[in-house]
């Protein structure tokens, strides 16, 4: 995973490592396939908190990496996640963001 990737990018290679298709690769996120390719090229860049939560879980890709976001140092602001997500994923209701506990997280 590289810095200079775009967030599609991030996500083809995580598809591409488990050798699945797009196919295959949407019906684990609960997308069409069209949506799949979509999200790969930056045409499609909302998602679920739970498709955030099987990127994570089956392909071990945090919020950081497939939203793009490297903060300069090695401390990860949950506020800084939380932000981007609400961006990205703009369903997540506010109460869920709000227990989040705002605390520094070490990677």
């Amino acid at each position: 995973m590289s810095q200079n990737q775009t967030p599609g990018q991030v996500i083809r290679s995580a598809r591409k490592s488990k050798k699945l298709s797009q196919e295959r690769f949407g019906k684990l996120l609960g997308l069409e396939r069209s949506a799949v390719r979509d999200l790969e090229k930056g045409k499609k860049t909302s998602l679920t908190f739970q498709q955030f939560s099987t990127l994570y879980r089956e392909f071990s890709l945090t919020p950081n990496e497939i939203l793009g976001i490297y903060p300069p140092s090695d401390t990860i602001r949950v506020e800084d996640v939380c932000a981007a997500i609400g961006r990205a994923a703009p369903n997540i209701s506010k109460p869920i963001l709000n227990e989040i506990p705002a605390k520094k997280i070490k990677r």
